[in-house]
């Protein structure tokens, strides 16, 4: 696929293309489109320069405004939590550098934001990144408001998670519990369920939550996935590991908190 955009961009990328609304417009998909590529093969650089090119043809969509700063947060990835052995906290500058990338999405996000406020997954955008700034209580609003305007169990579940990294774990749990009643299905919600049947002190269930998760989505047992791919807050993470560490008798290999204490380095 990254070919083929490359030769499509060869091919259009002319002067007088570039007098063309409509093959400006063009380009501009074609540069967004190997841009995503280029970030599910770790391209990530380049990617971030697709997407600047695009929109320098067309910087009214909000969507690439949003590819853009999901670069970023994935290039802040990289430097925080491949910046040492996975059981330490980052140097000062490596959290710094990673938070100036984040900082980047940010700013970016809000470009969409501003372009197009009705939608949901803009919020959720930047809560994540919010999170991942230590600023989840700021990060709250946003969910809250993605959740009014799409409903559903997707936005449900980041503002519980949102609501238990803030300490409202009652509400979180109250939330989830109704939910689960309707959907019983969805793994990730069976592993929060999981978490926070354990905070609580059920720990058969928490356990029975957590096998049942895994067997529908076994990268659900990675904490890489949860963070990641997931981005699920860094309190989360912590619960999660409970029940993962009681399930594995403290397996070694992958009982540690690295994930965790490099999102707590990130706090400002």
């Amino acid at each position: 696929a990254e070919q083929l955009y490359t030769e499509l961009i060869e091919e259009y990328r002319t002067p007088i293309a570039a007098k063309s609304q409509g093959s400006r417009q063009f380009l501009a998909r074609v540069y967004n489109y190997r841009g995503c590529v280029r970030v599910e093969m770790d391209k990530l650089s380049e990617a971030v320069n697709d997407f600047s090119t695009a929109l320098n043809l067309t910087p009214d969509d909000d969507t690439i405004w949003k590819n853009r700063a999901f670069a970023f947060q994935n290039i802040g990835d990289k430097i925080l939590f491949e910046g040492g052995e996975p059981h330490e906290i980052v140097p000062d500058s490596v959290a710094t550098a990673a938070r100036q990338l984040y900082g980047t999405a940010l700013n970016d996000i809000e470009h969409a934001i501003v372009l197009n406020p009705n939608s949901a997954e803009n919020f959720v955008s930047r809560g994540d990144t919010l999170v991942f700034l230590g600023k989840a209580k700021q990060a709250l609003g946003n969910y809250r408001r993605a959740y009014r305007m799409s409903p559903g169990p997707y936005t449900a579940m980041k503002l519980a998670l949102c609501q238990v990294q803030t300490g409202d774990v009652n509400a979180a749990f109250a939330s989830m519990e109704a939910m689960y009643d309707r959907e019983p299905y969805i793994p990730e919600l069976n592993m929060i369920m999981s978490a926070l049947n354990w905070r609580i002190g059920n720990i058969q269930e928490s356990k029975e939550l957590f096998e049942y998760a895994v067997s529908m989505e076994p990268d659900l047992i990675e904490e890489d996935y949860l963070c990641f791919s997931l981005r699920w807050p860094p309190v989360m993470l912590f619960m999660v590991n409970n029940v993962r560490e009681a399930l594995e008798n403290q397996d070694n290999t992958t009982g540690n908190m690295g994930t965790i204490g490099k999102l707590q380095g990130m706090e400002l």
